[in-house]
């Protein structure tokens, strides 16, 4: 159901609130037995309001899609403060194994610093979606603060080929993907807003394509961070769900294909 163009879809189970160090962990489950954990970390302050049962109505790209991932099979879990990942993380792995990170915009800062500092603590693999890349006189702060050449997890960075924001822009998001050692970059497109260009309702949180900006990720993570390689790429309206690679096609198939085109750069390609 689409609520004010942005994905609204009901939780079919409470939620458990569980309290850790003064902050509140927030885990929803899926029907069946999970296939693993996915641990949210939005953008803006990166902090939730969530209430007594643990609902929230936070409209950030990774909150408002977790819904999603249950979907697919995973617990999903996110924090009203996440300042601190390790106990998240340690509780989720007791949990339902592996713990996947998926971070968006200036959350992406927060998540590639634990990765780094939390090492064999920290998450199995790592996601981040619309990496904040550059610093702003209002909000300082970047990956470029974070030694992310020490990121060992696998990592999928996930960018909007037209995402305005100054902050995210897609070259930054190459670059970083080329930066981290274990790292693949998938390129969406997508122009639909409904918000200003940082804000989630835009390109920048994957505005109207939130299903096929997740369907991607969970096919990474179901393939544990291995290259996604297309079996055959089509062109025009036969075109459905196709992983575009640098192995197979032009670094240039996001602009040449219809907009529901994930574009992959998989682990082994060297484009600049």
């Amino acid at each position: 159901m689409l609520v004010g163009g942005a994905v609204a879809l009901a939780l079919a189970l409470a939620a458990e609130i569980v309290p850790l160090g003064g902050r509140n962990l927030v885990i929803e489950r899926p029907g069946g037995a999970p296939k693993g954990s996915i641990l949210l970390i939005p953008g803006g302050t990166t902090r939730t309001a969530i209430d007594a049962t643990g609902n929230t109505s936070s409209q950030n790209f990774v909150i408002r899609t977790r819904a999603l991932y249950q979907q697919a099979g995973y617990v999903t879990a996110f924090l009203d403060d996440p300042d601190d990942l390790r106990s998240s993380i340690a509780r989720l792995r007791a949990l339902a194994p592996p713990v996947v990170v998926v971070a968006t915009s200036r959350g992406t800062i927060l998540a590639a610093h634990s990765a780094v500092a939390l090492g064999k603590g920290g998450p199995d693999l790592l996601v981040l979606t619309s990496p904040v890349t550059k610093a702003s006189p209002r909000h300082p702060g970047s990956t470029a603060d974070v030694n992310v050449a020490a990121i060992a997890q696998p990592t999928l960075v996930v960018t909007n080929e037209l995402d305005k924001c100054a902050v995210s822009p897609p070259d930054g998001a190459a670059a970083l993907a080329r930066a981290i050692p274990h790292a693949q970059l998938v390129t969406e497109r997508s122009s639909a807003a409904d918000s200003d260009p940082c804000e989630p309702l835009a390109p920048h949180g994957y505005f109207g394509i939130e299903s096929q900006t997740v369907g991607a990720i969970l096919d990474w993570i179901a393939h544990r961070g291995q290259p996604l390689i297309a079996p055959h790429a089509t062109t025009g309206d036969e075109v459905e769900d196709v992983l575009c690679t640098t192995t197979m096609l032009p670094t240039s198939c996001c602009s040449e294909m219809p907009s529901r085109v994930s574009c992959v750069v998989p682990l082994t390609a060297t484009s600049g």
